[in-house]
């Protein structure tokens, strides 16, 4: 049987790839130092990293070869870097309160993905680019989680009276409410899987995987690694991995853990698709 042929990438994908995870490899550094003095389309591999949302590592892992990279080029991703990262913080802040009126009215609340997230794989929440916050209640405390957002400001997307919302929660699986003023998107979840695994990933069946975790230096209740990763490979899955930043995430919690042994075909995917696709080109490989 003939041997499939690796990857081929140009040189603005292969660029966005090496430097799209925390460590990079000195035989990498090499090759991108390489490839930065080659004839590169700077405006592609600008759009590339931001639709894929790795331009602010990617920024990161590209500052030790400003002298012989383009002014403008890096002069703008660090433009974009600098308002990733406030705009992080300013999220950061607002769930950490978040979570303490959640803890005031004793409805256990489970942030994941947004800042727990960036916190999880970078150790630090201004590498990571998100736009919104996701928490995860229990689906019997959905009402009293809804009543609650409600109580702080926050606009739901629809109206609902709460008979309707009751009827609403046995049929989806999160709502979403805004916060107008400093326009903060909140998703609220009382199953993670999104109705998209035979069984949900809710609080009472991951009582086992919540652990505790950091946040800007404050303590905060997140997933276990393997949990994480079961979640992150079904929401990659749901979405068709349409970004790069989806792979990198999975690649990271593997580089941190070896330790998972679990069976989900969305899992697998998600495994297959970084070791093979990106064997030998993702930092950490």
């Amino acid at each position: 049987m003939d041997t499939l042929p690796g990857p081929s990438f140009s040189k603005e994908i292969e660029i966005a790839l090496l430097c799209s995870g925390i460590t990079i490899k000195d035989q990498d550094l090499e090759r991108v130092k390489y490839l930065c003095t080659q004839r590169i389309d700077w405006s592609f591999l600008k759009g590339l990293i931001v639709q894929n949302r790795v331009y602010v590592i990617v920024y990161h892992n590209l500052k030790p070869f400003k002298e012989i990279l383009p002014e403008g080029f890096l002069s703008e991703l660090k433009e974009l870097a600098i308002s990733t990262g406030t705009r992080n913080f300013m999220f950061a802040v607002f769930l950490q309160r978040l979570v303490a009126d959640f803890t005031r009215q004793g409805i256990f609340i489970l942030p994941f993905k947004g800042p727990v997230l960036a916190e999880y794989i970078y150790k630090d929440i201004i590498f990571r680019p998100f736009s919104d916050l996701d928490v995860l209640v229990d689906k019997s405390d959905a009402v009293a989680a809804f009543d609650l957002l409600k109580n702080r400001g926050l606009t739901p997307q629809f109206k609902l009276s709460p008979s309707q919302f009751k009827k609403y929660i046995n049929d989806e699986d999160h709502f979403s409410f805004c916060e107008p003023q400093k326009k903060i998107t909140v998703e609220l979840h009382w199953d993670m899987a999104g109705l998209y695994l035979s069984k949900p990933l809710t609080v009472s069946g991951l009582k086992e995987h919540i652990t505790s975790g950091t946040l800007s230096n404050a303590s905060i209740p997140c997933l276990s690694s393997e949990a994480l990763l079961l979640y992150l490979c079904v929401h990659g899955a749901k979405h068709g991995w349409e970004h790069l930043e989806q792979i990198c995430c999975v690649t990271e919690v593997l580089n941190q853990t070896r330790t998972w042994t679990g069976k989900n075909n969305k899992a697998i995917l998600g495994l297959a698709m970084q070791e093979h696709a990106f064997s030998g080109l993702m930092p950490g490989r």
